[in-house]
């Protein structure tokens, strides 16, 4: 049975001083139950989809729910995030911090397209870990302003028989968020995943407790998320491009 995996990023559009790119991994079959659940929830809480920022601004749809009716609401969707999908996986980094060190490196790419590898590498650690060598499809929310160099990483990967095998490539393609359910479930997951690179590693940023939305969200799963610090990012970026 093969798997599937939906990605979205979180601070790019927002001048946010970090980037993510954060999804789950699971089998096409929860999938589709996950998609009919999730429809589900949403109709009961009078919603047509879900988006995390205007949830946690109180815009549009949510500008006038009440405190219990928020909780109870987010509480179901992660409930059934974490009853349909296998693992969490995201890649974070700081958008100044990675500028000024690619410049030392040779070949660099954008800082999404840095984070998706890591997200690939992350599924690869987990595949090898539990001896699973079903092939993924990969499917990324389209708007994140990077689809050529998506193509381009993913067409490059596709050629080399080693790397397609290395990350059980089966597909990629684009999405909608509204249409495609499980991208509004990456959505949860790169948001509360860009606002911890925000309380512990970008510089400058006060020091707060982890969100308790995170801490529930990702209950009981073995995360296979990363937040890059300067000498951590450093590493990867030896290992990816090596030195000029």
């Amino acid at each position: 049975m093969m798997l599937a995996a939906y990605f979205d990023e979180s601070g790019i559009h927002s001048g946010c001083p970090a980037l993510t790119v954060a999804g789950w991994l699971s089998t096409e079959l929860q999938w589709k139950k996950f998609q009919k659940e999730w429809d589900d929830a949403l109709q009961d809480a009078g919603l047509t989809y879900f988006h995390m920022t205007d949830y946690e601004n109180r815009q549009g749809s949510y500008k006038h729910w009440t405190n219990p009716k928020r909780e109870a609401v987010l509480k179901t969707l992660h409930k059934i995030i974490r009853k349909r999908a296998i693992i969490p996986v995201s890649a974070s980094v700081p958008i100044q911090l990675y500028k000024d060190i690619r410049q030392n490196y040779a070949k660099p790419n954008s800082p999404y397209i840095f984070c998706v590898h890591q997200c690939l590498l992350q599924l690869e650690v987990w595949a090898r870990e539990n001896r699973d060598n079903r092939n993924v499809k990969y499917v990324f929310e389209r708007g994140s302003g990077f689809g050529n160099d998506l193509s381009g990483l993913f067409q490059h990967l596709m050629k080399d028989p080693i790397k397609k095998h290395r990350f059980r490539l089966a597909s990629w393609q684009f999405g909608d968020k509204r249409m495609l359910t499980p991208l509004q479930a990456a959505d949860l997951l790169a948001y509360e995943s860009n606002k911890e690179m925000l309380n512990f590693i970008v510089p400058g940023t006060d020091i707060r407790p982890i969100r308790k939305s995170a801490l529930n969200l990702v209950k009981g799963n073995n995360m296979h998320c990363v937040h890059f610090g300067k000498d951590a990012l450093n590493s990867a970026m030896q290992k990816l491009f090596g030195a000029k």
